[in-house]
């Protein structure tokens, strides 16, 4: 399975060598990610984050990276931001999530409660 991600991050390093998108680095960071190189999607994520510091789908992808590697208070900051932007339901679950991981309970029920779920 680690190889067809390999093959999956030279496909996309291949088309942001010809020109910068950010769906194919997030693309990339995603493949990078689940290959188990985890810094190496933080800093593709993070360099999209760097030329558009509104795109909200690259910082929400962020902060589950960071949920994933249990780095709560990043995860929570760009979350927060994300909803700053305008963010909507999705944000507000996830970011429930990593509400219950820090153990503040009454937070992650509200933004629950905000996002229509149970």
């Amino acid at each position: 399975d680690a190889g067809k991600f390999d093959e999956a991050i030279r496909f996309y390093k291949s088309w942001l060598d010809k020109g910068y998108s950010d769906m194919v680095a997030m693309s990339l960071a995603d493949c990078q990610f689940k290959a188990g190189k985890r810094e190496e999607a933080l800093a593709t994520i993070s360099e999209t984050i760097r030329r558009n510091q509104m795109d909200e789908l690259a910082l929400q992808r962020r902060a589950g990276y960071y949920l994933d590697m249990q780095r709560y208070k990043e995860a929570l900051n760009d979350l927060n931001k994300a909803l700053e932007l305008g963010g909507n339901n999705r944000l507000l679950l996830q970011r429930a999530k990593v509400f219950e991981k820090m153990g503040l309970k009454e937070k992650a029920a509200d933004d629950r409660r905000k996002a229509g779920a149970p």
